[in-house]
C-alpha cells in the first residue's frame, strides 16, 4: 500500500480537498510538481476510486479533481 499512497500522491488528496483547484495544472502549480507527473497520479487516485475528476468545460480539455471526504480509513483483511 505505501507504493501506492506514497508522501506525494497524500499531498495531492489533502491540497484537493483543501484548495478545490479548477484544473490539473492549477493542482501540480498547488503541489510544485509537473503537470504530466500529476496527471498520471491522479488518473492511478482515480482508478481507486479515491479522487473524481470533473470535465469543467465541453471539449473535455479541462479536468477538476474532487476529493469529498476528511478521512481515509483502510481495513485489510488477510
Amino acid at each position: 500500500m505505501s507504493k501506492v499512497l506514497t508522501p506525494r500522491r497524500l499531498e495531492i488528496l489533502k491540497v484537493v480537498r483543501d484548495h478545490r483547484p479548477e484544473s490539473i495544472r492549477a493542482l501540480a502549480g498547488l503541489v510544485d510538481r509537473d503537470v504530466k507527473n500529476v496527471a498520471d497520479d491522479l488518473a492511478l487516485l482515480a482508478s481507486l476510486g479515491l479522487v473524481e475528476v470533473e470535465v469543467k468545460d465541453c471539449s473535455a480539455r479541462r479536468k477538476a479533481p474532487r476529493v469529498d471526504y476528511e478521512t481515509l480509513a483502510l481495513e485489510v483483511h488477510l
